[in-house]
């Protein structure tokens, strides 16, 4: 039986890929094919989605965050926890002000860019 999925399939490489940014993609993904709290109770769809997500090297380092579990004997809270806490870069108050207060128009970039970048850093 086909699936019949919409959207690209999702990719994340821990290397190259933001997991934050991935994060919103998975979410949208589910969204876009139908896939609800009231349908997915158990939200084994959705860590399916996740974990055939991984590349191969995202695998091994996802399984040894779980480990001595397997990967889907995991929540998918769970899992989305643990990459959380792994994953996401911690970031130092003193030194995102200090790219803030730093942040200056680059050669070539127009004032509406200039201006993205600078809400993005004082995001932080």
């Amino acid at each position: 039986m086909s699936l019949g999925l919409f959207g690209e399939s999702l990719s994340f490489d821990h290397h190259s890929h933001d997991w934050e940014a991935f994060k919103v993609r998975l979410t949208q993904f589910c969204v876009t094919n139908g896939v609800t709290d009231e349908n997915d109770k158990n939200q084994l769809r959705r860590r399916a989605f996740l974990i055939t997500a991984f590349t191969e090297d995202t695998m091994r380092v996802a399984s040894s965050l779980v480990a001595p579990d397997s990967l889907d004997a995991v929540p998918y809270e769970c899992l989305v926890s643990f990459f959380d806490a792994h994953f996401v870069i911690k970031r130092s108050v003193f030194t995102e002000r200090c790219n803030f207060y730093r942040a200056e128009q680059r050669p070539g970039e127009d004032v509406a860019e200039w201006a993205a970048r600078v809400r993005i850093l004082a995001r932080y």
